[in-house]
């Protein structure tokens, strides 16, 4: 593997880590949505595993888009655009 590869990979952790050390108390409340007193142990730790999943990507999407944007790779864009790309999805 090349030093730029493996420097990427460095930042991507750290960034990760900072991320992570930076919210503890949103990613448990993350974590943990939708519970419900009722549901089993498996059910429980199903719903757990998911919303983690959710929350990784969300966190390597923002980590993506973010060094595209710093690298010029991708704009920056408007809440207008954002709303009605979002938009074009649902229709």
């Amino acid at each position: 593997m090349d030093d730029a590869k493996e420097l990427r990979r460095t930042v991507i952790a750290r960034e990760i880590e900072r991320q992570l050390a930076s919210k503890p108390v949103e990613l448990m409340e993350g974590i943990c949505q939708g519970l419900d007193e009722a549901d089993s142990l498996e059910v429980k730790c199903a719903k757990m595993v998911r919303n983690g999943i959710v929350i990784s990507i969300n966190i390597a999407a923002d980590l993506a888009i973010g060094m595209m944007v710093e690298l010029g790779i991708a704009e920056p864009k408007s809440e207008d655009e954002l709303r009605r790309s979002i938009m074009s999805v649902i229709k």
